[in-house]
């Protein structure tokens, strides 16, 4: 996992680090080929489309990828770490059938702990093309975007 994550970050991440600081935005292809590679479903299980790998495989890979870029390894890290695991773990199986699939081949979730109105997390919230409330007991909101999306 090491080598292989090491690999695709400096060949496919680091080219285009600087110009996605630059333009303070996540190259579409990047997240579409973090999919591809699997590092966006590293504990998903294999029967919804995921690497069905373990958390130590996903920090191996989060680390990796933090050697070149932060942004990305941070995204991936919240993606896999917060909203993969709050579905596998809380989700109901419909749940998962209906989320665990997309969030492991083209869909970024993200936290959002429902800020409170007025504050400047409330408004980049509202900025995001789609917002899934999953029931596990508490309120938790997943801010998505599709892979290629501009937003």
């Amino acid at each position: 996992m090491r080598e292989t994550v090491s690999k695709f970050a400096n060949d496919v991440i680091l080219p285009k680090v600087r110009d996605m600081d630059e333009a303070e935005t996540m190259d579409p292809t990047v997240v579409e080929q973090l999919f591809e590679q699997g590092l966006m479903g590293v504990e998903i299980p294999e029967e919804y489309g995921g690497a069905g790998m373990n958390f130590t495989a996903a920090i191996v890979g989060i680390e990796e990828l933090a050697r070149v870029d932060p942004s990305v390894s941070v995204m991936v890290d919240v993606h896999n770490t917060l909203v993969n695991t709050a579905v596998i773990k809380w989700g109901s199986t419909a749940l998962k059938k209906k989320y665990l699939p997309r969030l492991a081949t083209n869909t970024v979730g993200m936290l959002d702990t429902h800020p409170p109105p007025g504050s400047l997390d409330c408004a980049l919230s509202r900025l995001t093309k789609c917002r899934v409330v999953l029931p596990v007991g508490a309120r938790v909101w997943f801010r998505c975007l599709r892979a290629g999306h501009k937003g």
